[in-house]
């Protein structure tokens, strides 16, 4: 994996989205689930 530079804008919306990710699973989803939604998975 290369080391990216992130615009500041980019790195709060992943942010943004770690928190939501982790709010989710803490509401009962699964983690599969989460990452099916944010369109990643553990297999790349």
């Amino acid at each position: 994996m290369a080391l990216m530079e992130w615009s500041v804008v980019e790195q709060r919306y992943r942010a943004v989205l770690a928190v939501l990710a982790v709010l989710a699973v803490l509401a009962g989803a699964t983690v599969t689930e989460v990452a099916a939604q944010l369109g990643t998975s553990r297999r790349r």
